[in-house]
């Protein structure tokens, strides 16, 4: 039995109605005083039986509001006037949470479909019942575009062109049996990356090549270019350690930072260094 919070008064209130009925204790929630021809003690008793009853069945933050009540009645009504919201904004804010609830593949249609009609059972508290049809349409309009092919067919095939909840639910529910039977991917499957798809492509270097399958780099200019700076690099860092074993003592000397034109009109050492690596490639191709 679910208890009763703030959130789940529809529910509850039928549950609880059927749990008295079984018990013989609905009475004391719909008379306010002693029927007639009913014993005063007995009144008494089932009148106690009923408050204890739906105390059972309430969550502590509820209980604290009728924890000193006496009268099954009155506390029944108190609850009601709590949490059934039988106003105009109660039934928008139902019919708004109805309209916009979507299905989406991968989830269970019977989980959908009961949350479906839990909204439509709160508005039928409310004394705002949807018609048959009605709940049908708007149970379709909620599916994706994946189902189009299936709404389409129960559109044609309904009878005198009238659609029902149970024809409805019994197709969704064959439908879904179907894609399961038949490998459908659900929504998580579709949004999982393959494995071989992980990283990063390596199609996407167009001059990558993979020396142990014998592809060839379409471009040798680049390979002689990559060997020269590369030399370059190494006999730099050569001469400056050599410069550090001969002076250790020696002391920095500051240059001056040339311009921007000057850079470009002065020849600097490492362009000596590409010269000279270059000779030395050419000299060995």
């Amino acid at each position: 039995m679910v208890s009763l919070d703030s959130t789940n008064y529809s529910i509850w209130k039928i549950r609880i109605e059927d749990y008295l009925c079984s018990k013989d204790l609905l009475d004391p929630i719909l008379y306010k005083e002693r029927p007639t021809g009913v014993d005063e003690k007995a009144w008494t008793t089932l009148n106690r039986k009923a408050i204890a009853s739906i105390r059972q069945y309430v969550s502590l933050s509820v209980l604290q509001h009728v924890a000193n009540e006496t009268n099954a009645f009155e506390m029944w009504k108190k609850l009601e006037s709590m949490y059934e919201r039988n106003n105009a904004m109660g039934k928008a804010s139902l019919i708004r949470k109805l309209v916009k609830l979507q299905y989406k593949d991968g989830d269970s249609i019977v989980v959908y479909m009961n949350e479906f009609q839990g909204v439509v059972n709160q508005l039928a508290g409310m004394k705002m019942k949807l018609e048959d049809e009605l709940q049908a349409l708007l149970l379709l309009s909620s599916l994706p575009d994946s189902w189009d092919t299936l709404v389409v067919s129960l559109s044609n095939s309904a009878p005198d062109g009238k659609m029902t909840m149970e024809m409805v639910k019994a197709s969704l529910l064959n439908e879904e049996a179907r894609r399961k039977e038949s490998g459908y991917p659900s929504q998580a499957e579709a949004n999982v990356i393959p494995e071989s798809s992980r990283g990063r492509s390596k199609s996407r270097n167009p001059h990558y090549r993979e020396k142990s399958r014998g592809i060839v780099d379409p471009n040798p200019e680049r390979e002689i270019l990559f060997a020269i700076i590369v030399r370059s690099r190494v006999t730099l860092r050569d001469s400056a350690e050599r410069r550090k074993e001969i002076c250790p003592g020696r002391e920095k000397i500051k240059m001056r930072i040339p311009s921007r034109s000057q850079k470009r009109r002065t020849l600097q050492p490492w362009h000596l260094v590409m010269m000279i690596c270059l000779l030395s490639v050419i000299m060995d191709y």
